[in-house]
């Protein structure tokens, strides 16, 4: 294939120290049934041997379809996603992890579902299903037929869990690209399927494409260390939650509460929010989360950032 060759789906593959399931993403790729598609790989500076196991990949001349493969420092999956949508050759991106793989006919059934929504503007994506290795389907899915929604009611308003395929709209990802905060590497990705729900629809297929890996990695095992060590990023995303008022309350003021936790470490100052009768709601059991949370950890540093934060008339 050209390099230069337009293609309909750029999988994009962001790699992080997964030598020992990089090679099983690649043979589920090679066992699809059509190869309208490039395969995007960015190594976000493994430290393991992801990097000489991609470069053996590349010398596979019989590959099927066009691999692109860039390396780089270490930088967090936002950025890396946002490279991605930057380099992406495709009108579709697909999104799949380093320890996931594409069902066989995954690329087919997108393809055959992109007539849903190639001429209609107001709908972004297409989303699928995730499952598990045992063939059941990952979290809650509400829609037995197809079906247009929204990111954001699907969660809230329906109570949709468990990861989903959105093959997302080239052009229109480049319009929503993830914050690059300094010193953070790490923001909650609904923060922008969030924001792109209030401009656009998604149609929601109830069958899967891929299955969902497993592995243990910082961010599953860790949760909350990791949105604490990316504050700014994650304070940001709860506050956009608990300001659009296309939630529900209940849903709002939840995540008002978890603002505070995540500001108060951020040292952000809270009396520029304290007007929206949901802060003001929230503001008890945020200073309770947030206190329990200190004397859990013992780290008197977050302590210290609260209290400038309480401070700090910005």
């Amino acid at each position: 294939m050209n390099n230069d060759q337009k293609v309909t789906i750029t999988v994009f593959t962001p790699l992080y120290n997964r030598e020992k399931t990089i090679y099983k993403v690649y043979e589920s790729l090679c066992k699809q049934s059509c190869w309208d598609f490039e395969w995007l790989v960015i190594n976000d500076g493994s430290s393991d041997g992801s990097g000489v196991i991609m470069e053996n990949i590349l010398k596979d001349h019989h590959c099927p379809f066009h691999i692109t493969y860039l390396s780089k420092e270490n930088e967090g999956l936002m950025r890396t996603i946002n490279k991605a949508i930057d380099l992406s050759r495709g009108i579709l991106l697909f999104r799949l992890d380093s320890d996931d793989f594409a069902l066989p006919e995954a690329i087919q059934t997108v393809l055959m579902n992109y007539r849903l929504i190639k001429e209609d503007d107001s709908i972004c994506s297409i989303t699928f299903l995730s499952e598990k290795y045992n063939g059941k389907i990952n979290g809650f899915h509400p829609f037995k037929e197809v079906r247009i929604s929204n990111f954001s009611a699907y969660r809230d308003k329906y109570k949709a869990t468990g990861d989903r395929a959105e093959v997302m709209k080239v052009d229109v990802f480049r319009k929503f690209k993830f914050p690059e905060i300094e010193g953070e590497k790490f923001c909650p990705e609904g923060l922008i399927w969030n924001r792109i729900a209030r401009q656009y629809d998604t149609v929601y297929i109830p069958k899967p494409i891929y299955v969902k890996g497993d592995c243990d990695d910082s961010i599953t095992s860790n949760v909350y260390q990791y949105l604490k060590c990316n504050s700014r990023g994650t304070s940001l995303y709860y506050k956009e939650i608990a300001l659009n008022t296309t939630f529900s309350y209940r849903y709002r003021v939840v995540n008002a509460i978890k603002y505070y936790r995540y500001a108060f470490f951020a040292g952000e100052s809270i009396f520029g929010v304290m007007r929206f009768s949901v802060f003001l709601v929230a503001f008890p059991l945020g200073m309770i989360v947030f206190i329990f949370d200190w004397i859990k950890n013992m780290r008197y540093g977050d302590w210290f950032s609260a209290c400038y934060c309480l401070f700090n008339f910005n």
